[in-house]
């Protein structure tokens, strides 16, 4: 089966798990009851919305323990971040560049994306196995992985 065509677009992964509740979203065990939103935390609520799952009417507001966090990573899990001698460290370069060109029009899960493309093209030349004389090329890949509910705009 040639499976060529995968290596330059973007990969749709669906995963089956087995849940008491619905057999298509379960990752853990878990259950998250939240965080209570306050005026003194600088934390604003969405609002309410009753449902069937609500057992309390007019309780305050919560907000998912996770939501709203931003996790860049130089390179995805298990693999090394590359730094030119000269240059520095690849990623660091690609996100200056990026939020240099695109701070001011993009949002910022888009402008990581654009750090994704750009270290993405950048290669780092390294001695091969135990022929020093010999070089080897490798490529960095950055992850995003994140929990926010709104675009991020500076």
């Amino acid at each position: 089966m040639d499976s060529s065509y995968l290596v330059t677009g973007p990969k749709k992964m669906f995963v089956k798990l087995k849940s008491y509740l619905l057999p298509w979203v379960l990752r853990g065990e878990d259950e998250d009851e939240g965080v209570t939103a306050s005026s003194d935390t600088g934390i604003t609520s969405y609002g309410h919305v009753d449902s069937p799952f609500d057992s309390v009417k007019n309780r305050p507001s919560r907000e998912p323990t996770h939501a709203d966090f931003l996790y860049a990573f130089s390179t995805v899990d298990e693999y090394v971040s590359y730094r030119d001698e000269n240059l520095g460290s690849h990623y660091v370069r690609g996100l200056a560049e990026a939020f240099r060109e695109r701070a001011f029009y993009d949002h910022l899960l888009d402008i990581l994306t654009v750090v994704n493309q750009k270290v993405s093209n950048m290669e780092a030349k390294r001695p091969s196995g135990e022929n020093k004389n010999e070089i080897k090329i490798c490529k960095q890949m950055p992850e995003v992985k994140h929990t926010l509910r709104k675009k991020v705009r500076f």
